[in-house]
């Protein structure tokens, strides 16, 4: 059932796989827009920066 959970929480992120790839459990407590938007948005880089790496290993 915590898989679940986890799994409904991360789909609002839209970042299920580079949290788990990461390996680090990243969970938003934001304390008012700027900083939880300020998390979305180094997320989203982060996750762009592994996909490009990823892409371009041989």
């Amino acid at each position: 059932m915590s898989i679940q959970e986890n799994k409904i929480e991360s789909l609002d992120l839209g970042f299920v796989g580079e949290n788990q790839i990461f390996g680090t459990p990243i969970t938003f407590t934001p304390v008012n827009e700027s900083s939880s938007v300020t998390g979305l948005i180094t997320l989203f880089i982060m996750g762009t920066a592994f996909k490009i790496k990823k892409s371009t290993r041989v």
